[in-house]
């Protein structure tokens, strides 16, 4: 019984060991403003805006794993009743531009919206690699909007590292 015990012991230890180990860090984008230049018409339009990560939240590290684990959108009473639905993405030279939200309705008289989070969210760590990532909100428009399009977005991202 106390081998079997030790054994145990032993084999998770070694699990532990094996599991990477890295250093769990929380970043997040603070408010970013997208635009989308108006006039914009309904159906399917894009506001975008670049964020690089604070050079003291990164430097000497390497990101392993990412996912984003939550997106917030914030606009004017302007647009309570504009969007029927968003769909956020992330994008940047040399990586495949990956969706990572959606908010499928939204609700009429919002003006700060959540978005649902992509469960599977793939290589998100190929974002972090010393280049600007491009935040891109698709929103459909329920009618044409004469001015520009602006949103406030507020993203973290959970990620693993290693120095």
């Amino acid at each position: 019984m106390l081998r079997n015990s030790l054994m145990f012991v032993l084999i998770a230890a070694a699990l532990l060991g094996c599991s990477g180990g890295g250093e769990q860090l929380s970043l997040e984008t603070g408010k970013v403003v997208l635009l989308a230049s108006g006039p914009l018409f309904e159906g399917s339009n894009t506001a975008t805006a670049e964020w690089t990560p604070a050079r003291e939240s990164v430097e000497g590290k390497t990101i392993t794993s990412a996912r984003v684990s939550k997106i917030r959108l914030t606009g004017t009473g302007l647009y309570a009743d504009l969007f029927s639905d968003i769909t956020f993405s992330l994008a940047a030279p040399g990586a495949d531009m990956r969706r990572v939200g959606v908010l499928n309705p939204v609700a009429v008289g919002d003006s700060t919206w959540e978005l649902q989070v992509a469960e599977e969210q793939k290589n998100i760590e190929d974002f972090f690699e010393g280049r600007p990532i491009t935040l891109v909100a698709d929103v459909n428009l329920k009618r044409d909007l004469d001015a520009d399009l602006n949103l406030i977005a507020e993203v973290v991202f959970e990620t693993e590292c290693k120095k």
